[in-house]
């Protein structure tokens, strides 16, 4: 018979596309080839995470490499396939840039990698590089920068402002009698600015201005607007010759305090602390005494005629105490609301002296992603100390990964995680501590039990549970089956899931289902039975039992003269023998002629029988009969002649051995009357000759020479 031997060829490697992304996220794979495509996460070994040509990751923090390979048999190479994971460039620096009236302005922008400046997101490419200059611009206009090139940044918003020329304001002179102050007014929709000269000093900053005590014709200058000037515009005081009042200016402070409070004249300036009152004091300046309330003082200008008493305020405004506040501690970007606790009013800023964000107790932030720091004041006119309040934004940890792990039956599991940081295992969400580590083995579980893993620090992750999966083992019985010689046998075994029978274990499947019917069996062999999916049972071994059929052999048919007696003997090692003769013993002895028939049984329940017939001959060599037959020669030499006077029946022709075994057996039609025995090849000696029909028999007893 040829054997064959098959060389059969390796899968070809099949051919990948790696993929990118900017930032975390899911990519897909390509991996092409004729055959089945399995994915792993190892260059060796390990379990297939998927098979296609096409994978999707999960999402992805960092650039991962994954594995490929081909074929059922003979499988190709594993090849590596990256999922690239691009960090996006940081957004640049940069701030706005303001100038008065039409013009260019330079805006810059600060990053470690190219910058682009654009019209619009996603617009029209205006410049590359970190200063850029705009054309002439006649209003505001935005523009868009970007850092980077293969993950480039956001587009930060950068404004180019045009702010306009403050409109000249609308002035109104004034005039007086004698030395004193004149109020002097501008109106204007900006902030106006009372000056002393063109690019003078400043004097005073408001609508209604009041000069000090003037002894001769002054002119002021105002100006409207704070970034964008307007013209300095003159305004006139204008003084007449009268004694003049003395001019005060007035000093406050914030809590008890000595205040100098100053007058001018062009004369002698005498303090009171009331009009006609007490002098307290002589000169342009009073230095008070420590006061602990506003109190008002007087001066006048002395002379012939002495100007009018002109007061002068000491103004003491109480400090309010510093606002009790609480720091804030937060995980993730997030809305915090920030307490502080004060009788006064209570101001919140962006940094001391900054702008007003919020008024009262409580005060709500936007959502924050990083540590800010709030300044938070009391009081109005004298108000107290900034106070700062910090808002730590603690960044979340990243959720670990669990790997799920299940088994068959009782055992122990060893469960990982992984993670950035320290992972703690929990018995549940927020339950009992078990161990810190990137893996646990627990104790023999008996039933599926899930567990929590968190990543450690000031702010951990979310609870993400690893679950330990203990799946029943299935249980099969099996019955085996028997049969006395060869047959095909019915075997059977029970359980709830899919039975599987083989010729060995993890042999050939040769059926499934509860019953086996096996092929035609000469002898007894054994299958095995393995019932489940998931957690089979072990393979059980069903016995197909084919017994031998008892072999029994009483012996030839036998003839012998009478007086004489034979012993049957059934053979030994049968557990049972049952006699025609309702005898139940390995041997019997008879002198009688008959059938003799015995019916064994061995230990298998497998039974055999055999029948013996015993021929009594008469000592002339005849035995009773009523067959008339003629035979001759008698002695013979080679042939036997027999012949028949009557035949009403057909006949059965035996010669026994003088030892009774038998030598030949013929049938002979009731319509032959003569028959010819060839018996040259049996030895010399004594032998007897059997006819029998349906009703009798004949015995003769012959002797050959």
């Amino acid at each position: 018979m040829a054997a064959n031997a098959i060389i059969n060829q390796f899968t070809a490697d099949p051919v990948v596309t790696g993929a990118e992304n900017c930032g975390n996220g899911s990519v897909t794979l390509i991996a092409n080839d004729t055959a089945v495509v399995r994915w792993y996460t190892v260059a060796t070994g390990g379990s297939s995470i998927f098979t296609g040509t096409n994978y999707s990751t999960p999402v992805l923090s960092q650039t991962t490499t994954y594995y490929v390979e081909a074929g059922v048999g003979c499988i190709s190479n594993r090849i590596p396939v990256t999922a690239t994971i691009n960090a996006i460039t940081a957004n640049p620096t940069t701030n706005d840039v303001t100038r008065c009236g039409s013009g260019i302005i330079t805006l810059q922008a600060n990053s470690v990698s190219t910058i682009n400046w654009y019209d619009a997101p996603n617009g029209n490419l205006l410049f590359s590089g970190s200063a850029f200059t705009t054309p002439a611009l006649t209003t505001s206009t935005s523009y868009y920068v970007q850092a980077g090139t293969i993950c480039p940044s956001s587009f930060v918003e950068v404004n180019a402002n045009i702010d306009a020329f403050a409109a000249d304001p609308t002035v109104t002179d004034n005039n007086r009698c004698g030395n004193g102050t004149v109020n002097l007014s501008a109106s204007s929709l900006e902030v106006l600015k009372w000056y002393d000269a063109p690019n003078g000093t400043l004097l005073f900053t408001g609508s209604n201005f009041t000069s000090p005590v003037l002894n001769s014709t002054t002119v002021y200058y105002v100006q409207a607007g704070a970034v964008c000037t307007s013209n300095f515009i003159p305004v006139t005081a204008t003084i007449n010759t009268v004694s003049p009042d003395p001019v005060t200016t007035s000093d406050n402070s914030c809590g008890a305090s000595a205040l100098s409070l100053t007058a001018n004249s062009s004369g002698t300036i005498t303090w009171f602390d009331a009009p006609n009152g007490s002098v307290v004091g002589t000169g342009t300046t009073f230095n008070t005494p420590v006061l602990n309330t506003s109190t008002t003082y007087y001066a006048q200008t002395s002379g012939i005629c002495p100007s009018n008493f002109v007061a002068a305020d000491a103004i003491i405004n109480q400090i309010p105490a510093d606002p009790a506040v609480a720091d804030i501690n937060a995980c993730g970007a997030v809305s915090v609301q920030l307490t502080a606790n004060s009788p006064d009013i209570i101001n919140w800023y962006d940094a001391p002296n900054g702008s007003v964000i919020g008024t009262g107790s409580v005060f709500t932030t936007p959502v924050l992603s990083a540590s800010s720091t709030y300044y938070v004041q009391a009081g109005d006119v004298c108000p107290g100390n900034f106070v700062a309040v910090n808002v730590t934004v603690n960044p979340i940890e990243a959720d670990p990964t669990g790997i799920d792990a299940s088994a068959c039956g009782p055992t122990s599991f060893t469960l990982l995680a992984n993670g950035s940081g320290t992972i703690n295992w929990y018995d549940a969400v927020n339950g009992n501590f078990i161990t810190t580590g990137n893996s646990f083995t627990t104790p023999i579980l008996t039933t599926t039990t899930i567990l929590y893993i968190q990543t450690a620090g000031i702010c951990p992750s979310n609870f993400v549970a690893v679950e330990a999966t203990v799946n029943p083992v299935t249980t099969i019985s099996v019955t085996d089956a028997s049969n006395c010689g060869s047959a095909s046998l019915t075997l059977n075994a029970n359980s709830s899931e899919t039975i599987t029978w083989f010729d060995a274990p993890g042999g050939t499947i040769l059926g499934t289902g509860s019953t086996f019917i096996t092929p035609v069996l000469n002898s007894s062999v054994q299958y095995f039975a393995v019932a489940g999916g998931i957690c089979p049972s072990e393979p059980v071994a069903v016995n197909a039992n084919i017994n031998p059929i008892p072999v029994i052999f009483l012996g030839n048919d036998t003839a012998m003269e009478s007086g004489n007696s034979i012993v049957l003997d059934a053979g030994s090692g049968f557990a049972t023998y049952s006699w025609n003769t309702t005898a139940t013993t390995q041997f019997i002895t008879t002198a009688i002629s008959g059938d003799y028939s015995v019916l064994v049984t061995d230990a298998n329940g497998c039974s055999a029988s055999d029948t013996i017939s015993i021929s009594i001959i008469s000592k002339n060599g005849s035995a009773s009969n009523s067959i008339r037959l003629e035979i001759y020669p008698n002695p013979f030499v080679d042939q036997i002649t027999i012949k028949f006077d009557n035949t009403k029946s057909d006949k059965v022709i035996k010669l026994f051995a003088a030892n009774g075994k038998l030598i030949s057996e013929k049938q002979i039609a009731n319509s032959e009357m003569e028959l010819t025995l060839n018996v040259g090849d049996v030895a010399a000696g004594v032998y007897f000759l059997s006819i029998e029909d349906e009703n009798s028999k004949v015995l003769k007893k012959l002797i050959k020479n």
